[in-house]
């Protein structure tokens, strides 16, 4: 199996080398890396220039912003028959090629591997759940229910072809050109779901990932994109409700309550609230 990493970066240097570091470590090789940048002509040009000689990188520098955007023009280039889109603040643990491509040969029928997300400078992690076993994701709610985000996804070649019209929805997502800042990964699985693709979760398998709340004006864009979300895929009242809900209970259960801003305007963003009233104004 040959992978094709494709990385959408901007205004990331540091994290951009600690992705790069990590995938030097993999003890799986055959892969290579295709650096979407989004920054000025020569604000990569050091790194680029050092690690093109340890990896095999792909390096296209555009002048679009967007990283779902950037995720599909990448896509054009990947010579992979295995595709992964890391976000520049990933980082893979030493295995995780290795044991994703490991999986597919397991998981034969499989379309799409999805891998646990673990923060490495948080000792407890909500999101952390290994050990868990591997299963096939069969409905909404349980994907809903895993809370994964693009850095988790491995998907056939084959996979990423079946979507004719686009991969990512470029209205969705971090750098949009709308306020729908988040769940671009999400409305990809579902669409993935929809189309009958076999979608496996192995939280065995690591990569790593920030996993803070954000600060509150990223919170509400992020909560605008679970709205757009549950609008676009016509998921109904059970589940706008519950999105509604969701950060309320997370704030109770995480009892992080200096974020407790961030928890509040997510709510308002998910419940498309302001979004409805400047539209009607």
């Amino acid at each position: 199996m040959f992978f094709s990493l494709i990385v959408p970066t901007i205004n990331r240097k540091t994290y951009l080398i600690n992705l790069l570091k990590s995938l030097e470590k993999q003890e799986y090789k055959n892969f290579e890396v295709i650096i979407i940048d989004q920054n000025p002509i020569d604000f990569l040009k050091i790194i680029i220039s050092k690690w093109e000689k340890k990896l095999n990188i792909i390096y296209k520098n555009v002048s679009f912003k967007g990283a779902c955007k950037a995720r599909n023009f990448g896509t054009k280039f990947a010579r992979g028959n295995c595709i992964a889109y890391p976000d520049d603040d990933t980082e893979y643990a030493k295995e995780t090629l290795s044991l994703v491509a490991k999986e597919f040969l397991i998981q034969d029928e499989a379309d799409i591997i999805l891998c646990n997300c673990s923060d490495q400078k948080k000792i407890k992690n909500n999101l952390n759940k290994k050990n868990k076993g591997v299963y096939l994701i069969k409905s909404v709610y349980s994907l809903f229910k895993e809370r994964i985000v693009t850095s988790q996804i491995f998907a056939k070649k084959s996979c990423i072809d079946s979507f004719t019209q686009y991969i990512f929805d470029e209205m969705m997502g971090p750098g949009a050109n709308s306020p729908y800042a988040s769940n671009d990964e999400t409305d990809f699985l579902l669409r993935a779901l929809n189309n009958n693709k076999k979608i496996y979760i192995n939280r065995n398998i690591s990569i790593f990932h920030p996993t803070n709340c954000p600060e509150y004006k990223k919170s509400y864009y992020y909560g605008l994109g679970r709205f757009r979300l549950i609008q676009k895929h016509n998921l109904g009242l059970i589940f706008y409700f519950i999105n509604i809900l969701f950060p309320i209970i997370k704030l109770i259960y995480t009892m992080n309550f200096k974020k407790t801003k961030s928890y509040i305007v997510s709510v308002i963003g998910r419940s498309g609230i302001t979004f409805n009233i400047e539209r009607f104004d």
